[in-house]
């Protein structure tokens, strides 16, 4: 009968211990959980960072192609109107940038 209580001992004690390791994981996986999501949070803002860099670079190639456009002249109204034309579509091409950079 004195092995048994030695039992009954071993399993108390693997009882409360079982609730502290039990705890240790919760903890853990919280701590697991809210690196996760921090994780997450900087994969996001490196993502946009890349994409406003992305814009960046487009458009301050836009912005090139724009002033070689404003370095020209027409001499004739069909030159000038397509000059203006496309003139008009790097500038909206440009704004449309913008807004996705700031969203």
């Amino acid at each position: 009968s004195h092995s048994v209580t030695m039992l009954d001992a071993d399993a108390a004690e693997t009882k409360s211990a079982r609730r502290r390791r039990k705890k240790k994981q919760q903890e853990a996986d919280a701590e697991d959980s809210k690196i996760n999501e921090v994780g997450d949070e900087l994969a996001d803002m490196a993502l946009k960072q890349q994409q406003i860099q992305e814009a960046f670079d487009r458009y301050s190639e836009l912005q090139k192609q724009l002033d070689t456009l404003s370095g020209r002249t027409a001499n004739t109204p069909r030159g000038h109107t397509m000059l203006y034309d496309r003139k008009k579509k790097l500038i909206d091409e440009m704004e449309r940038l913008l807004q996705t950079a700031k969203s």
